[in-house]
């Protein structure tokens, strides 16, 4: 049943057995403030604190069990394919009667043992009604339950026994799908605080009336005479049922704790081998129970009519009837004992195939461990193989598209190549039509250059002759350069220069400082260079572009690697005999007029200024 939906109501159904604690349960929850039914059965001296039950409710669930042959003490399973029978027309049908007991309760409690086989029912209705079903599960030591109905309803241990176990599996397994929690009966009397500050987390629920505010009154009515009976296993006598009865109350104490799992498990699995045991006899019991008991009722009737019609009875009158009477209930228990002792056989012969079949599913479910270990390998490499067949058609797919795209680009570059080739044909056919021109136009040139060899060699010797002729004159002009200047008329000029140039008022300072700012602008001074080279210039601590002006040029020093003071004045003899600076006259007149310097082209040889 799916809890997924909204309730506008919440309702606490009480699922336990009968002396397992419910009205100690119920009567916690009425002092909490939950609503409880309006027409309760009143207290018993089996129960004198209240049974908080709901008198027609009660009624309605023994009429529904009666619609399917069944009783609260019968302890064989309700047919699986019964849904929940309507009651008899003209009687309150279940929506009717929670409208009844709780009108519009936000939260109420409803407790009857016999819910514990009608879980169905009530789940159904109250989702019909849009109300939270959560469920409490009172435990209670089964063999003080057991020694509860012997005393009050003259049940054997093995009967209540069966009981019980029918009761508890049922609620159990009728429950998994809503919100529950499993109270053990001890822990409610010892520690009742505790106990529904964990049924209240369980179940998300708020309490009405505060644990603090009903404190007093709960530990009142929880008290200790409650309590009837001592926990201590008592068996019956038939060890498979006992073995069941244990297994199952340990088992349910684990209801909400981490191993819940197992736990269910292993309590369906109590409950299938006890539901094949009690669908072979539970019926044939039930049938000779009814007519033993038809039986002593009559008995019990004819009793009373004969002790009625002679007050008193005589002895001879009632003695036998009353004998008859108890042979009758022995005979009863005799049978009841046979049936019990058979379905205990019945249990113990399956227990002992249940435990072989066991053994031969462990042995199959070992080989079906083995058998899927090897299926997951082989799917395992299934899947890799198939993941490497994905990887492969992918990468086919992959390179036939580039394939594709290859071979349309191939056959592209085949159609421009033939193209290309055609029109190389073409150009070729073309070259071989100008070759052939060349050719002949080449025959010619040579024929030309015949004639122009014989012109040449001609033109050659009257040019040799020529060069010897100039060479002759050159070295005669040399030889008078140099007789010039080893004469001492030149010597004289340079030092009347000299003189006269230091004497000439116009060379002031201003303008030096002039000159030397045109000249390092220039780029063709190398300061550097021209310390390097004169170090008399370094002692004289002289800047070394005004000592260039003032001494430098007239000493024929060169103010860089890029320009030769000397042979600048040998190619321009009118600057030494105008007495001016020949790499000042370069810089405003030789290079407008194209002079050169015997360094080279000064444009592509730039020194380092001062």
């Amino acid at each position: 049943m799916s809890t997924d939906r909204l309730f506008s109501r919440e309702s606490i159904i009480i699922l336990g057995m009968h002396r397992s604690g419910t009205s100690a349960m119920s009567g916690v929850l009425a002092r909490l403030g939950v609503q409880p039914p309006k027409t309760l059965i009143q207290p018993a001296s089996d129960n004198p604190s209240g049974f908080w039950e709901s008198k027609e409710i009660v009624a309605y669930h023994e009429r529904l069990l009666a619609s399917i042959g069944s009783a609260w003490s019968d302890w064989s399973e309700i047919d699986r394919d019964w849904s929940g029978a309507e009651p008899a027309s003209g009687q309150t049908s279940l929506s009717a009667l929670i409208d009844q007991e709780f009108g519009d309760a936000s939260l109420f409690f409803v407790k009857d043992p016999r819910m514990c086989r009608l879980t169905d029912v009530w789940l159904r209705v109250l989702t019909e009604k849009e109300i939270e079903a959560k469920a409490i599960m009172p435990i209670r030591h089964p063999t003080e339950v057991a020694r509860s109905l012997q005393a009050r309803n003259r049940f054997d241990m093995t009967r209540s026994y069966l009981i019980w176990l029918r009761h508890v599996l049922d609620a159990e397994h009728g429950t998994r799908e809503i919100p529950r929690v499993v109270v053990q009966y001890p822990k409610l009397m010892a520690s009742w605080r505790v106990e529904v500050e964990r049924i209240a987390g369980r179940l998300s629920l708020e309490w009405p009336n505060p644990p603090a505010q009903a404190g007093p009154d709960i530990d009142q009515f929880l008290d200790a005479e409650l309590r009837h009976h001592s926990e201590g296993f008592e068996p019956s006598g038939h060890g498979q049922l006992d073995g069941w009865v244990r297994q199952a109350h340990e088992l349910l104490q684990q209801i909400g704790q981490k191993d819940e799992d197992s736990a269910m498990q292993r309590l369906d699995d109590i409950r299938s081998e006890f539901n094949r045991v009690t669908s072979t006899f539970a019926q044939a019991f039930r049938e000779a129970e009814a007519v033993h008991v038809d039986a002593m009722a009559k008995l019990r009737k004819q009793l009373k009519v004969k002790s009625a019609a002679s007050s008193p009875a005589p002895v001879e009158i009632v003695a036998p009837l009353e004998k008859k009477l108890v042979e009758m209930e022995s005979r009863m228990r005799q049978d009841q004992d046979a049936y019990l002792a058979r379905v205990s056989e019945l249990a113990e012969s399956m227990r002992t195939s249940t435990e072989q079949h066991h053994a031969v599913l462990a042995t199959l479910a070992g080989e079906l461990r083995a058998k899927s270990e090897q299926v997951q390998a082989l799917e395992s490499q299934l899947r890799t193989q198939r993941d490497q067949l994905v990887a492969l058609r992918r990468g086919f797919e992959q390179s036939t598209g580039l394939y594709q795209q290859e071979s349309i680009r191939r056959k592209a570059i085949n159609v421009e190549l033939e193209k290309a080739v055609l029109n190389q044909k073409a150009t070729i056919h073309a070259h071989e039509e100008k070759l052939r021109d060349a050719s002949s136009e080449t025959d010619r040139f040579k024929r030309q250059l015949d004639e122009l060899k014989r012109t040449h060699a001609s033109s050659s010797a009257m040019l040799r002759q020529e060069i010897a002729r100039q060479k002759r004159a050159a070295e005669n002009l040399a030889h008078e350069v140099d007789t010039l200047r080893d004469s001492k008329g030149w010597k004289f000029l340079g030092l009347l220069r000299r003189v006269v140039g230091r004497g000439e008022p116009q060379r002031t300072q201003s303008v030096l400082a002039s000159d030397a700012a045109t000249i390092r602008d220039s780029g063709l001074f190398d300061r550097q260079w021209y310390l390097d080279r004169y170090p008399d210039v370094v002692k004289s601590g002289m800047d070394p572009v005004e000592h260039y002006l003032r001494y430098g040029a007239e000493e024929s020093r060169n103010p860089s690697a890029a320009f030769d003071t000397g042979s600048y004045l040998e190619r321009n003899p009118d600057v030494w005999f105008a007495g001016l600076n020949p790499l000042m006259h370069y810089i405003d007149t030789g290079i407008r007029e194209g002079g050169g310097c015997a360094s080279g082209d000064v444009s592509q040889k730039q020194g380092t200024g001062g």
